[in-house]
């Protein structure tokens, strides 16, 4: 995906590759809101979460530094939840786009 991108756009893409992957649509989620934590709120297992990296890295013709994200997660103690908020994961994927 080469053209430029909303924040909206990119939110609906991610939020969409997230509900088809994880097949949260039988869990009766039929959208992500913006606080949601990925694991904690919605319940996406870690290898769940890596197929939805990678799709989300397919679509958007990115690389995602999940390694980095990862360290800082682990060093941020308590604020690593937000690193899985769906807000802060769309900003960081849009800032990937960018």
């Amino acid at each position: 995906m080469t053209e430029k991108v909303t924040r909206e756009a990119v939110y609906k893409a991610v939020e969409t590759i997230i509900i088809e992957q994880c097949n949260l649509a039988y869990k009766g989620i039929t959208e992500i809101k913006p606080d949601d934590n990925l694991m904690a709120d919605i319940g996406i297992e870690s290898v769940d979460f890596l197929v939805v990296v990678f799709e989300i890295e397919d679509t958007f013709d990115i690389k995602i530094p999940m390694e980095e994200w990862m360290q800082k997660a682990a060093n941020s103690g308590a604020a690593a939840k937000d690193n899985y908020r769906m807000s802060v994961f769309v900003e960081n994927i849009y800032g990937l786009i960018k």
